[in-house]
């Protein structure tokens, strides 16, 4: 029936209440993907009186987010085992939801 599933994981303990499940998928579906993703959404800078931010400095602490998202699923992505089943991690960039 389902050959591959994806999991959005905010990093939160009750998000990862999820994992237990998703093994039962993976050996009930017998599913061939897992992906796990979390999202990192841009900073928003606040301007206060005349100080501007250092693109580069912004780039950098974008940069350092996406990697430890990307650390905290691949953490997560070594829990899952299953054979015949591939547990990729993906880290998205952008807004949740609209504002």
């Amino acid at each position: 029936m389902y050959k591959k599933i994806m999991v959005p994981l905010d990093g939160s303990e009750l998000a990862e209440c999820v994992l237990p499940h998703l093994e039962a998928f993976a050996k009930g579906f017998n599913l061939s993907d897992v992906i796990l993703v979390r999202v990192v959404e841009p900073e928003m800078p606040s301007y206060r009186g005349e100080v501007q931010f250092d693109p580069k400095i912004m780039a950098q602490r974008e940069a350092d987010r996406k990697s430890s998202a990307k650390d905290y699923l691949n953490k997560l992505a070594t829990r899952i085992k299953h054979e015949g089943t591939t547990v990729r991690a993906e880290v998205l960039f952008g807004r949740v939801t609209r504002v």
